[in-house]
This record gives structure tokens, C-alpha cells and sequence, in this order.
């Protein structure tokens, strides 16, 4: 997680500093998981978002409440903020290199559960 939220701090936030919490990098983060999760769309990642420990929340990257000292996750409107404004191409290009070091392993574990059935 650490490193795909370090990935995604390269992408600018195009939003306004003022009430913002969650960084670009965090709640594309989020997204990027659910999806690998399976849960499709801004809610089923907010819910994904829920679920995550204090640990795996600051991992990658959510705010943290200075009151009670806990992290908290983006809610589905910051989410679907986010998905619908950024940038397609710079997104891919995040992807990419985070994905691409890591997809002989991949492709060889699926390999290998394959030989498994």
C-alpha cells in the first residue's frame, strides 16, 4: 500500500486547499484497491474504505483526526470528487509504474496457481 500511495503523490491535486482532507494520492489509493478487491464504484470504495485498519489507513495515506488521533477514510463524495476530475493519462502513467516492475511476479503466480487445478 505504502508504495502505491508514494506512486500517486506524483499526481497534482487539482483541488482547493481549503476543507480538503484526503490527498489525491489517498483516495486514489482507496479506489485503486477496492477495484483490485472487486468492489466497483465510489460507494463500494468508500465501504472498502470502512473497512480498513488504523494501520492500513495511514499506509495509505488518510487523514488523520487530530481530536481523536485516529485515521479516518474518504467518504464516497470525496471519492467520486476525485475519480471524476483527475486526470486520465497521468493516472495511467502512476499505474504503470508502479504496475510495471511488479507484473513478472504476477504473471508467475498466476502461472503457477494455475498448474495448481
Amino acid at each position: 500500500m505504502r508504495a502505491l500511495h508514494a506512486e500517486l503523490m506524483r499526481i497534482p491535486d487539482f483541488r482547493r486547499r481549503q476543507g480538503r482532507k484526503h490527498t489525491v494520492a489517498c483516495v486514489l489509493c482507496v479506489h485503486i484497491l477496492a477495484e483490485i478487491a472487486n468492489m466497483k464504484g465510489c460507494l463500494a470504495a468508500a465501504q472498502f474504505a470502512r473497512a480498513l485498519s488504523q494501520e492500513e489507513l495511514e499506509a495509505v495515506g488518510a487523514w488523520r483526526n487530530r481530536r481523536t488521533g485516529l485515521c479516518e477514510p474518504p467518504s464516497k463524495s470525496t471519492i467520486h470528487r476525485v475519480v471524476q476530475m483527475i486526470d486520465p493519462e497521468a493516472l495511467e502513467d502512476v499505474v504503470g509504474r508502479y504496475c510495471g516492475p511488479r507484473l513478472p511476479l504476477a504473471r508467475a503466480l498466476a502461472a503457477e496457481s494455475a498448474h495448481d487445478f
